[in-house]
């Protein structure tokens, strides 16, 4: 049952029952002023929404569903304005009308020529008539952790041509040998500092610098040198955690200015670290003036679902209400598609594909399916699918090349299907803000 709130109380209490959302009945013969700004209002907060999902990442976050409607909203907007607009709208209204324009035409004064037309075609074409190279500019970047065996490489290098993240402490070979094979897409080097850091090891900075600037041609980003607190045994205490958060930004400072790329540098802030590094990073700037463009979210591997999102919260916030917010993020280990769709993400990176097919399972809309034999007596496999569901599913598995069996008898080809599966699910993802049940794969 849905409760709608009539009347026309006072002023503070409609401004709470429309601060909270709540549903409103109006009198068409006596509130129709009341009602004009009550839908100017909604619309103006409905467009704010969607047109601040296009400012916060390079215009990803636009759904293709929603040009139409935010043209509908633009030009209802626009017609406040004009002398010939409805009327019935009082000065909050003409200050929030002026606020449109000086919005648009200040943000659009920042923009170069290339992203006013992108602007533009996305305002009054929609995404759908995107070029290729415009939907992987703009849209979020998925990267396949690897590298893999050299079949799965091929598909996935040739056929379909995914962004891949390889690690600096076991990825040096498979970085040479598939560098140019990536491109066009896009190479993320990690600095396998985390790694490192569980087998004892450390990475030397210096030698890194040397190794990413040898390769900078080819390599687009890559992850900074880190620091990782305490051991793997005893934990580490709060006074570690800060160490090793100031070291982190210290060896940022240090790395930037050694590199041939800096843009592609990117500094990374760890779920339970002192949230003023984060602060500080984003209001840090260069020589010339030019603050961080790219950093990366991290620590949240294995982390409960509650932990992830209240540290995404707190970091968009803060990232909102920085002098850099239109700072781009990667999410490091992060691809639960329910929770990137609710953050402004710009990239991210999975395992997934491999560990999910390496154990016997493929990813689907509904969540994982155990497909292997292996993994029968699993309640999430396949078999315990009522009879018509386990004949749709088999049916819908030809999308991705592969029959049952294929699958049932190979951790290779649950792993293509993954990377398959994966790619087609990051090309349509789109930042979608609300409320929604989260899953992680």
């Amino acid at each position: 049952m849905e409760l709608y709130f009539a009347g026309d109380g006072f002023p503070q209490s409609c401004a709470f029952i429309y601060s909270e959302g709540y549903s409103r009945l109006f009198s068409y013969l006596n509130m129709q002023t009341r009602i004009e700004k009550y839908i100017f209002n909604k619309r103006w907060d409905n467009f704010m929404r969607d047109f601040e999902i296009y400012l916060a990442r390079d215009t990803r976050g636009f759904p293709e569903a929603v040009p139409e409607k935010l043209i509908d909203d633009f030009n209802v907007l626009l017609s406040y304005i004009h002398l010939t607009g409805p009327k019935g709208v009082d000065k909050v209204g003409e200050v929030k009308r002026a606020a449109v324009v000086d919005y648009i035409l200040t943000d659009m004064a920042k923009m170069t020529e290339e992203e006013r037309k992108a602007f533009m075609d996305l305002y009054f074409a929609g995404t759908e008539n995107f070029s290729k190279e415009m939907r992987d500019k703009y849209f979020m970047d998925l990267y396949l952790v690897g590298p893999e065996k050299e079949n799965i490489m091929e598909v996935v290098t040739n056929e379909i041509k995914a962004n891949m993240l390889f690690n600096y402490l076991d990825g040096k070979r498979a970085t040479d040998k598939y560098k140019e094979k990536i491109k066009p897409k896009k190479l993320f080097i990690d600095s396998g500092a985390f790694s490192a850091w569980t087998k004892g090891k450390v990475i030397d900075v210096d030698e890194y610098i040397d190794w990413i600037n040898e390769r900078a041609d080819f390599i687009d980003l890559y992850g900074q040198v880190d620091v990782i607190p305490g051991d793997r045994v005893k934990g580490h205490t709060q006074q570690q955690v800060e160490e090793a958060a100031k070291a982190t930004w210290e060896n940022y400072l240090y790395m930037r200015p050694k590199m041939k790329n800096p843009d592609g540098l990117l500094y990374t802030f760890h779920v339970g670290e002192p949230y003023h590094y984060l602060k500080q990073a984003l209001e840090w700037t260069d020589e010339d003036g030019k603050p961080i463009s790219y950093i990366a979210l991290g620590g949240m591997v294995g982390k409960p679902m509650p932990v992830k999102k209240a540290f995404l919260d707190t970091c968009f916030n803060i990232i909102k209400k920085s002098s850099n917010p239109n700072v781009k993020t990667h999410a490091f280990g992060m691809t639960s598609f329910d929770l990137l769709e609710s953050y402004p993400i710009t990239s991210a990176d999975s395992t997934s594909w491999i560990m999910t097919g390496a154990n016997g399972g493929i990813m689907t809309d509904i969540g994982i399916i155990a497909v292997s034999d292996q993994m029968a007596k699993l309640p999430t496999h396949y078999s315990h699918l009522a009879k018509p569901l386990q004949e749709e599913f088999e049916a819908s598995l030809s999308e991705f090349g592969f029959t049952l069996d294929e699958l049932r008898y190979s951790r290779d080809n649950r792993i293509m299907f993954n990377a398959r599966y994966m790619n087609k699910k990051a090309k349509a993802l789109e930042y979608r803000p609300g409320p929604k049940k989260l899953s992680l794969f």
